[in-house]
């Protein structure tokens, strides 16, 4: 990428981002400490050791909920999960116990209160759907996992969470979502970093391998700015992942599609909006830094001399 190009990212990024995402292009790019991650995403935690408060900026609701508190673990892991985080990490675990939140053997992604505040419409709340299946449990149940005591009742939940959702989505009648195989993706790093591979079926890591090259869209020519679809990104973000091989060309490409797409002023447009409304300004720009930050890792991850 030009120097000009980047020069005009990352001026956009600190004229208009979120504190958050400043931090977190500090730490990536400019030899940023985590502790300043940290610093920043604490603002979006309760007392009751969930997050809310539009850290998810589709979701706006300050109360916690389990997908806003997924988008936290995103961040923690994204710094390593650094030993200065453990405060962080025993609130989240204290909430994935005691929300109500948690029914059908599940974390619900989306949350009553969200109905309350400005959303968009596939975080709507009712009682009578479960639209995202195992998203974001199957990813909170490799957190749980990860690092909550064995004797817990949260660990316990999340074990057993993880031994009815993997016969359940290896199924062949099952409809795996694109987030949803991002979860498990996750859920796979956890499980085998908390050595519970027992609780890992036969053929999992080769049916993770099958499902993340049948969702990426593989034709370059059917990308469009416009257009949300699934590219590389929603599950290799280097070319170190164990998945980039046999998705390298698609992989390759779209890196060059970020770099030609980037909007002049710096950011990239979003590809998707509110349903029949559009996404507003501000959760726009929160967007705006989010997608920076994200893109320019992947960028940095396919860079041939890394």
């Amino acid at each position: 990428m030009g120097s000009a190009k980047l020069r005009n990212i990352r001026n956009y990024l600190l004229r208009q981002a979120r504190y958050l995402d400043v931090a977190r292009w500090n730490f990536h790019f400019e030899d940023g400490a985590a502790a300043a991650v940290l610093k920043a995403l604490k603002a979006y935690q309760n007392d009751d050791g969930g997050f809310g408060r539009g850290l998810e900026p589709d979701s706006q609701n300050p109360h916690s909920s389990p997908l806003t508190t997924w988008s936290a673990t995103r961040i923690l892991r994204e710094v390593g999960f650094p030993d200065l985080a453990w405060q962080m990490i025993r609130g989240i675990l204290g909430y994935l116990e005691a929300t109500p939140d948690f029914r059908g053997g599940k974390w619900t992604a989306a949350t009553a209160s969200n109905n309350d505040h400005p959303h968009a419409p596939w975080w709507h709340w009712s009682a009578d759907t479960d639209l995202f299946q195992y998203n974001p449990s199957a990813e909170l149940a490799g957190f749980v996992l990860r690092f909550a005591e064995p004797a817990s009742v949260v660990y316990g939940r999340a074990e057993s969470l993880v031994r009815t959702l993997m016969p359940e989505v290896m199924s062949p009648a099952y409809a795996l979502g694109t987030h949803e195989l991002s979860n498990l993706l996750m859920l796979f790093e956890d499980l085998t970093v908390a050595s519970r591979s027992d609780l890992i079926l036969p053929g999992f890591d080769s049916f993770l391998h099958e499902k993340v090259k049948a969702s990426i869209l593989q034709d370059p020519a059917a990308y469009r700015p416009d257009e949300y679809v699934t590219s590389p990104m929603f599950f290799i973000m280097s070319a170190d992942s164990p998945y980039y091989a046999e998705n390298k060309a698609i992989c390759d490409f779209f890196a060059g599609y970020l770099e030609d797409t980037v909007k002049p002023e710096g950011y990239w447009a979003l590809n998707w909006t509110w349903g029949e409304e559009p996404v507003p300004e501000n959760v726009q720009r929160d967007w705006h830094g989010v997608q920076i930050v994200n893109h320019m890792l992947y960028l940095q991850g396919m860079k041939p001399e890394r």
